[in-house]
């Protein structure tokens, strides 16, 4: 059994890239791409490439009938779609750019073939299963806790993730966060959102000061205690 900060180690943005640039037709297969926040992309069974994100964050969703139902969030460093067997591509993915992005896109059969080469023990798909199973997780988790519960932990899924600590200790909440996000995150009404987001500013334990969301009190928020917690599975370097 590997350690997960090993796994890491090997399969940070850096090495990835490293691998991909050994080989001399890595810019015939690959390329960069400027994405605007807003943006949206569908993606399909039939597709025959991923992408790798050098900068911002990209939300990904599984559409069904229609309507997209919010997954994780990637940052630099992650495939947010990279499917690990071919016969299990995901029909229907969304992904919406929730801050400028630059990712690469890389063409399926020329990152295949670099990963047998570069990397024979497969620490980036394990890496990639490793993710998924937590965002699973996740998924699962938030289906069978009540509303405020489920605000409470995606607020500290948000922290943990992508938020940044202040010379307070307080947790300084992503940009893109807002009453409609969290609202999508959560599979909650935006009103309902509101009214649980009120209630623990009156608690004292988050407040909103010109659009910037604010962890006053990030262990009386944490409720993961009582459930599974995953949080730290996407990489940050």
């Amino acid at each position: 059994m590997y350690n997960s900060e090993y796994i890491n180690s090997l399969t940070n943005y850096n090495r990835v890239l490293l691998m991909l640039n050994k080989s001399e037709d890595f810019y015939e297969h690959s390329r960069q791409l400027k994405l605007k926040k807003g943006e949206k992309i569908y993606l399909d069974a039939h597709r025959d490439h991923c992408y790798l994100i050098q900068s911002g964050f990209i939300q990904v969703s599984n559409v069904i009938d229609d309507k997209p139902n919010f997954l994780y969030i990637s940052q630099h460093g992650d495939f947010p779609v990279l499917p690990v067997v071919s016969k299990y591509i995901p029909r229907e993915i969304r992904l919406e750019v929730l801050a400028d992005a630059l990712v690469w896109v890389i063409d399926f059969q020329f990152l295949k073939n670099c990963l047998l080469l570069e990397d024979p023990k497969n620490f980036v798909l394990i890496s990639q299963m490793e993710n998924v199973i937590i965002d699973i997780a996740r998924v699962n988790t938030l289906a069978q806790i009540s509303a405020q519960q489920r605000i409470q932990y995606l607020l500290e899924y948000l922290a943990e993730n992508f938020g940044i600590v202040d010379g307070h200790g307080y947790r300084l909440l992503p940009p893109f966060l807002t009453y409609n996000k969290l609202s999508e995150f959560s599979n909650l009404s935006k009103s309902h959102t509101i009214k649980i987001v009120e209630k623990l500013k009156e608690d004292g334990l988050i407040t909103i000061k010109k659009g910037q969301w604010i962890i006053l009190d990030i262990d009386a928020i944490r409720v993961s205690h009582f459930f599974v917690a995953p949080f730290i599975n996407r990489k940050k370097y």
